[in-house]
């Protein structure tokens, strides 16, 4: 089984992204498992002024439910097929040629309302910067260590 974390795409213009990456000998596969709510906090934590009716309490709910199932169910999918999933059109691939240093910020970001775990950005050969918030709880260490396995660089 390969190795994963998540990490949310911030977009000011359009519905944030998130992404469960999986580590593999190649390549950084991102797969795409959630838009603007992914998760049941995310959710709440963006609609908490609906919670303010009395009707948004269940409303807010059940879209918290829906949201948590569809990532459930798109980050089964994927591991099921893991070389289907990194063809898809909305699936990131990162080669591990092409990236020459990973960045671990564990300063938190405003973008989730604090509910994260600090901030990873690919630098690859062709100057694009690729920057993730890490969502929820995920551990620095662990992830610094599966990259330097596969040789990459890691500032922290």
């Amino acid at each position: 089984m390969n190795e994963t974390f998540y990490g949310l795409a911030k977009n000011w213009l359009r519905n944030d992204q998130l992404y469960k990456f999986y580590i593999t000998k190649e390549a950084i596969l991102g797969i795409k498992v959630g838009g603007q709510f992914f998760d049941k906090v995310s959710v709440r934590v963006q609609l908490w002024w609906l919670y303010l009716t009395l009707i948004g309490i269940p409303l807010v709910e059940v879209i918290a439910y829906r949201a948590e199932n569809r990532r459930l169910k798109l980050e089964k999918e994927a591991e099921n097929d893991l070389r289907l999933a990194g063809q898809s059109d909305d699936s990131l691939v990162i080669h591990l040629s092409d990236i020459t240093n990973v960045t671990l910020t564990h300063r938190r970001d405003w973008w989730t309302m604090w509910i994260n775990s600090g901030a990873i950005r690919f630098k690859c050969l062709n100057q694009a910067n690729l920057e993730f918030v890490l969502t929820g709880r995920q551990d620095h260490e662990k992830i610094a260590k599966l990259l330097i396995q596969q040789g990459i660089t890691v500032e922290q």
